[in-house]
C-alpha cells in the first residue's frame, strides 16, 4: 500500500485523439496520392503509356527468378487493363476518404495499401520514389493503429486508447526518415554538404523548383551556408528529440514541421512533405494536440488480442528496420547478413524502408527539351506543365500533385538521355501519336497530329540574377546544348 508521503503517478495522457488525427491524415495523403495518379497511370504505364504494364509483367515472367513476392500486385498475369488501373486509383481514393472519415478504418486501411502496393508493382520506374516506399510503410502501420471492429467514427472501438506501440513505431518510422536523411548527407562524403554550400546549388538544381526557389537562390551565400547547417541540424539533431521528455518532444516535432513547410515551400516533391507532417502527430498527445473542450481522460486500454498483436508485429518491424540503419557503419558483424537477408525478403511489400534524400548534391542543371517537327526543318518543342522549359514563364507550384513524368525527366538529364531506353519508348508514343501519353503534357504542338520526327535536346539551364530578371523577364539562363537523339516515324524505338 502506497504511503501518504508517496505522490501518486501522473495520470497518462489520452492518446485517442492523436490516433483520430493520424488515420485522418494518412487517409488525406492516400486519397491525394491516388488522385495524382488517376490522371497518369494511363499515359505512363497503361495500354498505350510509355511503359505499359503488361508487357512488364510478361518480362517478369518469362525471366522465372522473380515472382509475386519481388513485386506484389494485382497486374500479375497479363496486366490490366486501363479500366482496371484507374479502378484502383478511385477505389483507393475511395478508401483513403473512409479512413480519414473514421469510417470502417482498418478495412479502408487495407484496401488503400493493397491498391497502392498493386500500383506501385505496375507503375516501374515512375512509382520508385522513396515517398511511394514512405506512404506504404505508413500504410503498413496504419493497419496495426486502426481500431479493427470500428464501423463509424462514433463507434465504442474508438473509446479505448491505442496501442502505445503502434504510436511509438509511427514515431521510429520518423526517426529513421528523418535522422537517416541527415546521415546519408555527411556520410557520402559530399563536399557541399560539409563546406555548407548545398543550398546555394538545390535550389537552382533540384528536380522541379517553384518561383520561391529563384528567390531563395539569389541570398547571400553566407545566409545559403547558415541554412545548409540549419538543415542538418534539422536532420540530425532535432530527431533525438522524438525520445526526450514530452515538452522537448513537443519542441522537435514542431522543428521538423518547419522544416517540411519549409520545404514544401520551395519546391515540388508531391506529397512526401504533408506525409511527414502527419507522421509528427505521433510526437503529440491529446493534451498538445486537441483544444480543451475537446480534451478527454485516458479511455480504456486496447484490447489484449490487438495489443499482443501490435506488439509482436512491432518487434519484428522493429528489428528488420536495423539493417537499414547500420549498414553503412558495420561491415562484418555475423548477425549483419540473416537480418539483411530478412530484409530484403520483406522489400517488396515495403514493410520497412531505407530512407535518405539528396545524399550527393547536384550542382548543374542539365535539362532536356523535346521537339517534333513536320517537314524536318522547323522544330515545335512539347511543353511541359511543372518541368523548366520556356525560359520566360516562373517555375510552377505542383502542391501535393506528383508530375511523375517531369520528375523522371530530370533523372533522365542526369543519367545522359542517349542511355536512357525509356526516352526513346516516349519518343516513339509521341510520333503514332498515343492520346494519353500527350495528356501528360501541357501542350501538344501539333494538336493532336502526328509528326514526322522527335528528337530530345541536352540543354544548360541557370538561374538568373536579380538584374537579369529585371532587364529581361527571364527566370532562366539557357545555353543551348547537343541533340541527345532524334527517332523518325517509321522506326520502331527498342522494347
Amino acid at each position: 500500500m502506497r504511503s501518504p508521503e508517496t505522490p501518486a503517478p501522473a495520470p497518462a495522457h489520452s492518446l485517442r485523439g492523436v490516433r483520430r488525427a493520424l488515420l485522418a491524415g494518412v487517409g488525406a495523403v492516400y486519397t491525394l496520392a491516388f488522385l495524382s495518379l488517376a490522371v497518369q497511370l494511363c499515359g505512363l504505364v497503361g495500354e498505350r503509356g510509355i511503359l505499359p504494364n503488361a508487357a512488364w509483367f510478361r518480362a517478369l515472367a518469362a525471366r522465372g527468378d522473380v515472382g509475386f513476392v519481388d513485386v506484389p500486385s494485382m497486374c500479375w498475369g497479363d496486366g490490366c487493363s486501363d479500366a482496371a488501373l484507374l479502378a484502383l486509383a478511385w477505389v483507393g481514393a475511395a478508401a483513403g476518404v473512409l479512413l480519414a472519415t473514421g469510417v470502417l478504418p482498418w478495412l479502408a486501411a487495407f484496401v488503400c495499401f493493397a491498391a497502392y502496393l498493386s500500383l506501385l508493382g505496375a507503375g516501374q520506374l515512375f512509382l520508385g520514389y522513396q515517398w511511394d516506399g514512405l506512404l506504404l510503410e505508413t500504410g503498413f502501420l496504419t493497419l496495426l493503429l486502426a481500431p479493427p471492429f470500428a464501423l463509424g467514427p462514433r463507434s465504442a472501438a474508438w473509446r479505448s486508447e491505442p496501442p502505445r506501440v503502434a504510436i511509438w513505431l509511427f514515431r521510429w518510422l520518423l526517426f529513421r526518415l528523418v535522422w537517416s536523411s541527415g546521415v546519408v548527407k555527411l556520410a557520402s562524403g559530399d563536399a557541399t554538404w560539409w563546406n555548407l554550400t548545398a543550398l546555394s546549388f538545390h535550389y537552382e538544381t533540384q528536380p522541379l523548383p517553384f518561383w520561391t526557389s529563384w528567390w531563395m537562390h539569389q541570398l547571400p551565400l553566407g545566409m545559403q551556408r547558415a541554412m545548409t547547417f540549419g538543415s542538418l541540424a534539422g536532420e540530425l539533431l532535432l530527431p533525438l528529440g522524438y525520445w526526450w521528455p514530452r515538452r522537448l518532444r513537443h519542441f522537435a516535432a514542431a522543428g521538423t514541421v518547419a522544416l517540411m513547410l519549409g520545404i514544401a515551400a520551395t519546391g515540388n516533391y508531391g506529397f512526401f512533405n504533408l506525409l511527414t507532417i502527419v507522421l509528427c502527430l505521433s510526437l503529440l498527445d491529446d493534451d498538445a494536440l486537441l483544444p480543451r473542450p475537446w480534451r478527454a481522460p485516458a479511455g480504456p486500454p486496447a484490447p489484449r488480442g490487438q495489443a499482443g498483436t501490435v506488439l509482436a508485429v512491432g518487434l519484428l518491424l522493429a528489428l528488420l528496420s536495423v539493417p537499414p540503419l547500420v549498414l553503412a557503419f558495420d561491415r562484418g558483424s555475423p548477425w549483419r547478413d540473416p537480418l539483411i537477408g530478412a530484409y530484403r525478403l520483406q522489400r517488396g511489400f515495403h514493410l520497412v524502408g531505407s530512407y535518405g534524400l539528396f545524399a550527393v548534391m547536384t550542382t548543374e542543371r542539365p535539362e532536356l527539351a523535346v521537339e517534333g517537327t513536320r517537314d524536318g526543318e522547323t522544330w515545335h518543342a512539347y511543353v511541359f506543365g511543372w518541368k523548366p522549359g520556356d525560359p520566360q514563364r516562373p517555375p510552377r507550384f505542383a502542391g501535393p500533385h506528383m508530375p511523375r513524368l517531369d520528375w523522371q525527366l530530370w533523372f533522365a538529364a542526369l543519367e545522359g538521355a542517349e542511355r536512357v531506353r525509356w526516352l526513346r519508348y516516349f519518343a516513339a508514343r509521341l510520333l503514332e501519336p498515343s492520346p494519353e501519353v500527350l495528356a501528360l503534357l501541357e501542350h501538344d504542338p501539333f494538336a493532336g497530329e502526328a509528326p514526322r520526327a522527335v528528337r530530345v535536346r541536352v540543354d544548360d539551364y541557370r538561374f538568373t540574377d536579380i538584374a537579369t530578371r529585371r532587364a529581361t523577364g527571364a527566370w532562366w539562363q539557357v545555353v543551348p546544348g547537343r541533340i541527345a537523339f532524334e527517332l523518325h516515324r517509321g522506326e520502331i524505338a527498342p522494347r
